[in-house]
């Protein structure tokens, strides 16, 4: 089994499966970034003459896979359950759909999900529910409850929520209490999941009803295709043969489910980070133009352009010139390795927020210039834990944000900025300022690599932090910590699980289930053992 960031691929002798992903080769967002690297495995598998396929729900036709694939593509409109779809065509502004809402879940009594268009929305919707129709405290989500009252405001709408037995379920949400979301939802404990657009990445449930409260993701409507995909979440084989569908607006516009594989069929809208890192004997005549063109025009090596497929060129070029300039009066703000002093990270902060981002995705996050970077980077660094950090956001929050609002920027600033995309950008500044520094200074370059490996874990052990991924919230994986050493790496941290006495550990029962859950779902080199020790 082979694993592609978050890709699963099985592999046996020739064949490849990709599972449940074909229709994300699709690139209708060309800054697609995971779009456009699962194109390009999938070229470079495909390439090596191995059998494979894919296979996706809801698609009519495949365009783009390269002739020497020698493909069959074989439609099918068979599905495992039936879909009874209502429609209410209710504005998208007024206190009917809420009324509607309030009166569907009342009816509603088997699993029901409520698709929301974001986390914000979700959280209006599950607080309408609970509030209008008094529901009472949930003795099933109890244990769970008390938990995260410990490490969380206990205003936090998450747990209002929970408290009374609905679950809330988007990418702001831990992953490890998003993986209890589900659980929960799976054993009855839970009847109604608020949701966005995270259930229906490769999540399966019991739901036999879905309410679709809006008809948008953000504040794009939804195609038709995504469409069918929330409500396919209805029904399920062997329990629930039809599957309810409430659809309180109007019915989105039918479309096409064409599946368009850029790498082979390449044209000027093409993005230039995807033919960058194709093979030269798959580009065609235009693509070898288009990079050539991009190589002339810029002073920076082929292979810093190449590396930093994902910044534009045109910013690229900017930073180039503002390295240099920086250079010239302030060079040891940029000749920095391992951990940057104050005023170092002040100055490569401003440097990404001016050249890299410009604010696109730190805005999101209410951080306005390269020194409220720097100074929100730096609580992080210096919170004794991700709750402290949370509190001091909490503290400092805008006037017009509630509890819940500061909760959720800081949980969405730590996984989406700081452990995606603050790493990525640095380690592009740290490339262009080696090429500016090695070529045109003859200087000795920065090496910004470690600081942003930190960056991408969190400022916690890499190891550690790498239990999240396998459902082990920070918190606890610190206690676990405590207990058996520091943790290296995530084969370590596996075997740990898996051999960790959970008597000793004096866990609280939500922390016990969370272990427990996480061993049953280990891969089976969790349990096998390292190289020099005994079997």
């Amino acid at each position: 089994m082979i694993y592609i960031g978050n890709i699963e691929i099985l592999t046996a002798k020739s064949a490849i499966y990709l599972g449940n992903v074909g229709y994300k080769l699709d690139l209708r967002n060309e800054n697609d970034e995971r779009a456009i690297d699962l194109n390009i495995c999938f070229h470079r598998l495909a390439q090596n003459g191995a059998q494979f396929y894919l296979i996706g729900p809801n698609i009519s036709n495949v365009k783009g896979l390269a002739s020497s694939y020698k493909h069959v593509f074989i439609p099918s409109d068979f599905s495992t359950v039936a879909l009874d779809i209502e429609y209410f065509n209710l504005k998208q502004r007024g206190d009917e759909r809420n009324a509607k809402l309030i009166e569907l879940c009342g009816s509603l009594k088997s699993p029901t999900l409520v698709y929301c268009q974001s986390p914000r929305s979700a959280r209006d919707a599950a607080r309408t529910i609970y509030e209008t129709s008094k529901l009472p405290v949930c003795e099933a989500t109890k244990d769970a409850v008390d938990w995260l009252e410990q490490y969380f405001p206990t205003e936090w709408e998450v747990i209002q929520a929970l408290k009374r037995g609905i679950g809330i379920h988007h990418g702001n949400v831990p992953r490890a209490l998003q993986q209890y979301m589900v659980r929960a939802f799976e054993q009855g404990r839970i009847k109604i999941l608020v949701c966005t657009s995270t259930i229906i990445e490769g999540v399966n449930t019991v739901a036999e009803n879905v309410i679709i409260f809006d008809r948008r993701t953000n504040t794009s409507t939804i195609d038709d295709f995504t469409f069918k995909n929330i409500a396919g979440r209805a029904g399920r084989m062997n329990r629930y043969f039809i599957g309810k569908v409430f659809v309180l607006e109007e019915a989105v516009a039918e479309g096409d489910h064409v599946v368009d594989l850029p790498g082979g069929q390449q044209d000027e809208t093409t993005p230039l980070s995807l033919i960058l890192d194709l093979p030269p004997g798959s580009l065609t005549p235009l693509s070898h133009e288009r990079i050539t063109t991009a190589f002339e025009g810029s002073m920076l090596s082929e292979a810093t352009i190449r590396q930093n497929r994902y910044v534009p060129l045109e910013d690229q070029n900017a930073l180039f010139e503002a390295v240099s300039a920086i250079y010239d009066t302030h060079p040891d703000h940029l000749q920095w390795k391992g951990i940057p002093r104050s005023e170092q990270l002040l100055a490569a902060c401003n440097l990404i927020y001016e050249h890299l981002d410009h604010g696109d995705s730190l805005r999101k996050h209410k951080i306005f210039a390269g020194d409220q970077l720097q100074a929100v980077l730096t609580n992080l660094m210096t919170a004794n834990d991700f709750k402290d950090f949370i509190i001091r956001r909490v503290e400092g929050r805008w006037k017009d944000d509630s509890i819940s609002d500061a909760v959720e920027q800081a949980l969405s600033f730590l996984r989406n900025y700081v452990g995606y995309k603050f790493g990525r950008q640095l380690m592009a500044l740290s490339r262009i300022q080696a090429d500016v520094l090695s070529r045109y200074k003859k200087a000795s370059p920065g090496d910004y690599s470690m600081f942003a490996a930190h960056a991408d874990s969190l400022f916690m052990p890499a190891g550690l932090f790498a239990l999240d991924e396998y459902g082990v919230p920070s918190e606890l994986a610190r206690k676990i910590m405590i207990d058996s050493g520091t943790i290296e790496n995530v084969d370590q941290g596996l075997r740990i699980l898996a051999g960790i006495d959970l008597e000793r550990l004096q866990l609280q029962p939500f922390e016990r289930e969370i272990l427990e859950s996480v061993r049953e779902s280990l891969p089976l080199r969790a349990f096998a053992p390292s190289v020099g020790e005994e079997s």
